[in-house]
Parts: C-alpha cells; structure tokens; sequence
C-alpha cells in the first residue's frame, strides 16, 4: 500500500468532522465497524442530496453521492487508497461532490 496510515488518528478525525459538519439540514453522520475488516465512515444526508464516505484499515477508501430528486449518482470513487498525507484531500473532495448537489 501507499504511505504511512494511522487508521486511529483518522477514526477520530472523521468523528470530529462529522459533528463540525452538520448545520441545520445537512447532517453527517459518524459510525464504525469492527467487522469483517476495522473501518469508519460518515453518511451524509441533506433535502437535496444522500452521500456516504467509508474507509476501511487496508487504507481503502470508497464514497459517493446521490441526487435525491432524480435519484441519479452524482459521484462515486471506489478503491481510493489514502495514507496520513492525502486522506483529508480524499475526505474534501466527498465533501465537495456532496456540496455541488446542495
């Protein structure tokens, strides 16, 4: 794989994001697994738009984003791999696809 990856440091990282992110009606949500692989992501959630974001302990990474109205996909990106020096470019640019659609 990639780089290094301090899959803890960014656990609570994206814990932090998701409350930091949430205004009024949009609201990320946080939430993690220990099974069948370690792994924590936020699904995204807004009048306009649904998203999800999920990372996994191989440093991999997957997210995309629906337009609510039309139901088509906005944006989707699977396989991602991230390490400590790209993973919050990664995260930005879920958040960005997620904005575009609000």
């Amino acid at each position: 794989m990639g780089g290094a990856f301090d899959f803890d440091r960014w656990t609570e990282w994206s814990r932090d994001k998701a409350g930091a992110l949430s205004i009024q009606s949009r609201q990320f949500v946080f939430r993690q697994s220990d099974a069948p692989l370690a792994s924590f992501g936020i699904a995204a959630d807004s009048p306009t738009a649904v998203g999800d974001f999920r990372c996994w302990q191989n440093q991999l990474v997957d997210f995309e984003v629906i337009e609510v109205r039309s139901g088509k996909l906005a944006s989707s990106e699977t396989m991602l791999q991230v390490s400590d020096d790209n993973f919050e470019q990664v995260f930005g640019s879920f958040v960005d696809a997620f904005e575009k659609v609000n």
